[in-house]
């Protein structure tokens, strides 16, 4: 139980471990604000995704009470890297597209190193998103919980719902831990 109450108030510290999930941001920003008078339909996919990978990345906000790792997401936008350099799409589609991106701001590398060693470094961030951005990094806000989604009831039984998981979930991560260290430690 004690070992269970000192977990429980860690208060979302990490340990020496975190998890970056990057996505680029140009189509996930942009989409709105660039193209609202216009139909692009052939995005529609990729912004879903986009979307998707946020959601994922802060649905584990009780994980670093069992893993000891935070989770967190990086959104740049487009980075200053000679990897496009030189290169030109044979279509017209891809050349379009591949002059939007030359045209448009860049971000330094720097700001996206920058960004990823601020959610590794910082242990009390999780399942946050930060936006490397060519005037810096911005933190994404994230959606707040409307006060009449709470009561003192409910508050207090979620919390001893996450006391009551913590022990479950590190023995759930323990075995599995010990049959995947079976399974490869014969290889």
């Amino acid at each position: 139980m004690l070992y269970q109450q000192q977990a429980y108030s860690a208060h979302r510290t990490c340990g020496n471990a975190g998890l970056v999930n990057v996505l680029q941001m140009y189509r996930f920003e942009n989409d709105a604000l660039l193209y609202r008078d216009h139909i692009c339909s052939g995005f529609v996919s990729n912004n879903a995704s986009k979307h998707g990978v946020i959601g994922y990345t802060r649905s584990f906000q009780f994980k670093p009470y069992i893993f000891n790792v935070c989770i967190n997401a990086l959104c740049p936008y487009w980075v200053e890297t000679a990897l496009l350099s030189g290169t030109k799409g044979s279509d017209d589609t891809q050349e379009l597209f591949y002059n939007i991106f030359q045209q448009s701001p860049h971000v330094p590398m720097e700001i996206v190193v920058d960004s990823v060693l601020t959610l590794l470094n910082d242990k009390t961030r999780n399942t946050e998103t930060l936006l490397a951005t060519p005037e810096g990094i911005v933190a994404m806000e994230t959606l707040q919980q409307r006060d009449s989604f709470h009561s003192k009831k409910s508050n207090a039984t979620f919390k001893n719902y996450i006391k009551d998981a913590i022990l479950p979930g590190q023995a759930q991560l323990a075995t599995t831990l010990r049959r995947y260290e079976s399974s490869y430690s014969k290889l």
